[in-house]
């Protein structure tokens, strides 16, 4: 049961990454440059990111 809450966890990981790039990709998109857009990404995604993290850690 171990292998499958790290897999899941991992896969938790792997799509905030993804769509923390995304975000970030939106933002330049939008007439940002490089450093502003990773920190409004940042910013903006980073409490969801911690809370999915850590719902699926306690679960």
């Amino acid at each position: 049961m171990t292998g499958v809450g790290i897999i899941a966890l991992a896969g938790v990981v792997v799509r905030n990454g993804i769509l923390l790039v995304e975000f970030t990709d939106l933002l330049m998109e939008q007439g940002q440059n490089l450093h502003d857009a990773v920190v409004e990404a940042g910013r903006t995604r980073m409490t969801p990111v911690v809370l999915t993290a850590t719902a699926a850690i306690l679960g």
